[in-house]
């Protein structure tokens, strides 16, 4: 991902400064313990990580946290916080060669892993080591510190419930991304682990005058590209829109553009409905862009999210999958039993569906859903879409957060 210098123009248009790239070395100026301390001083560096994070301010807790793996401690570069109570763990490393780079996404994990092992109260005591708070409770007080509007009970219970699922968002942070760390990174967030795993690039520029530029960004290979079939209440497969792959050139010609605009517009339609919908539940948290055109509301353990979507046939839905293991007859015999509980608490058209057998391993699940049809889902028809995904994003995750012990309990889970 190589990049030119940059060009900075005076307010005549006219050629100011010439920035050339540099980068980060072991034992310069720029290195690794640089990286980490612009990162941790500068927190507005980690928002391209996630498009839903652009307007949530990102609070810094700590550097050099530390966890016990058992015979020693370890220390994770940086510990930080969305004000919606998500906890982001940063890790700087220099992409010096493929062993190295192979053992940072391994440290990583290990510290999440690490990191679930602790409960609130064990969170807090090791992080009042860092954060003097005296007898207030130190995420209450970095967040009033920061002047952050806040209900106390509500983000103590998110950072629990992240503690005890191991949801948290991992940030890999360098100077400069290859190949086969991209790789390694889209194996593990297509797998079943449970965290966000991000890699972000700081590129570094300098001109004559050592004035420096940061510029963050993330990788577009690095993104997902999901297609989700699901089956309609007449039988008949429903197909959420996939992503546009970023790195397709200009021969791709018209189609290209076209995908483009049909994605922005996509994507303007999902963040005006995450900015405007009433979310009921008092610890839901909001929903977060997903792919091209859906998003996806997270649950407490052991469910995941709930998804709210819109397809090419002007369909939209929500629902939640439940994958196929060993236990999914008696999970599906559990959800069949509690039918009328769904359809009261949702919608009387919420149907559940058991697909097996299928060629993708997407298709095969359990499938608690519900969707209606517009003959156009345009900006015309925002407001209809907007009140049915509102209400029925509700529905699910108020009715699910009702049945969760129930849940638990009937399924040994």
């Amino acid at each position: 991902m190589d990049t030119g210098n940059l060009t900075l123009l005076n307010n005549q248009n006219k050629s100011a400064s010439k920035f050339t790239r540099v980068k980060i070395i072991n034992n310069s100026k720029f290195d690794e313990n640089w990286l980490q301390e612009k990162i941790y001083s500068d927190p507005s560096l980690l928002e391209v990580i996630d498009p839903n994070y652009e307007k949530i301010k990102i609070i810094p807790l700590c550097r050099e946290f530390s966890l016990h793996n058992g015979v020693s401690n370890v220390f994770l570069d940086i510990l930080a916080i969305t004000e919606t109570g998500k906890l982001i763990l940063v890790e700087c490393k220099l992409w010096k060669n493929p062993q190295a780079r192979r053992e940072v996404i391994a440290q990583i994990v290990e510290y999440a892993t690490l990191l679930k092992s602790l409960s609130y109260s064990d969170f807090s005591t090791r992080l009042k080591k860092f954060i003097n708070s005296e007898d207030e409770d130190p995420i209450t007080h970095i967040f009033k510190r920061f002047n952050i509007n806040f209900d106390e009970a509500q983000i103590i219970d998110r950072i629990s419930e992240s503690l005890k699922s191991g949801r948290f968002h991992l940030v890999i942070a360098g100077d400069g991304i290859r190949s086969d760390l991209i790789n390694i990174t889209n194996t593990i967030n297509q797998g079943s682990f449970f965290s966000d795993l991000t890699l972000l690039e700081i590129c570094i520029y300098e001109n004559d005058n050592k004035d420096i530029i940061l510029l963050p960004k993330v990788p577009s290979k690095t993104e997902i590209v999901t297609k989700t079939v699901i089956t309609s209440s007449d039988g008949s497969p429903m197909t959420i829109e996939e992503d546009v792959n970023e790195d397709r050139t200009d021969g791709a010609g018209i189609n290209y553009k076209r995908d483009e605009i049909k994605k922005e517009s996509n994507r303007e339609f999902w963040s005006k409905i995450i900015k405007e919908i009433k979310i009921e539940h008092p610890d839901q948290e909001p929903p977060r862009h997903g792919g091209n055109n859906w998003i996806k509301l997270p649950l407490p353990s052991p469910l995941k999210w709930v998804t709210a979507y819109r397809a090419r046939d002007n369909t939209y839905g929500v629902f939640i999958r439940f994958a196929i293991d060993e236990e999914a007859d008696e999970l599906y015999q559990f959800l069949e039993s509690n039918m009328k509980y769904f359809k009261d608490e949702i919608d009387q058209s919420v149907s559940l569906q058991y697909t097996k057998d299928k060629k993708s391993n997407w298709d095969n699940g359990i499938w608690l859903s519900i969707n209606t049809r517009n003959t156009d889902i345009d900006l015309s028809t925002y407001e209809l879409q907007k009140d049915w995904i509102q209400k029925n994003v509700n529905g699910f995750t108020n009715a699910l957060r009702g049945i969760l012990n129930r849940f638990k309990d009937e399924l040994s889970i």
